[in-house]
């Protein structure tokens, strides 16, 4: 029976930041596999296509200064995937929100626009 290991790690990737600009993803990539290894103690370490993505999301000049991972290890294999917090998805509702807000105002802002000129026009024709 295989045991299964899960952890969380929050994995600074400051690391990256002593290369050079257009070398710091590569870098940040090569920090989080070497942290992994050495934390799980596996040779073998699959980078999820979610955190991947978290690390290219600043292009190759800039990384994240740290993040927030979660590792499963099962047979010798170590499988890292992105930390899905409630938190984050909290943020993404209010933002939400504030932009059905702002849309809202907007359109009454262009209402009251579109319905004075009207107005002015009918009352100077009536004096």
């Amino acid at each position: 029976m295989a045991e299964k290991i899960e952890r969380v790690y929050t994995i600074p990737l400051v690391d990256a930041y002593v290369k050079t600009a257009n070398q710091r993803t590569v870098k940040a990539s090569k920090v989080l596999r070497a942290f992994l290894e050495r934390h799980m103690k596996s040779k073998v370490v699959k980078i999820g296509a979610d955190v991947n993505d978290a690390l290219w999301a600043g292009g190759m000049k800039k990384p994240p200064r740290k993040i927030t991972v979660k590792v499963v290890k099962e047979d010798g294999v170590v499988k890292v995937s992105m930390l899905v917090e409630k938190k984050d998805e909290k943020v993404a509702a209010v933002k939400t929100e504030k932009k059905a807000a702002k849309e809202t105002v907007k359109k009454e802002k262009a209402e009251k626009k579109a319905v004075k000129p009207k107005e002015v026009k009918e009352e100077k024709a009536k004096k």
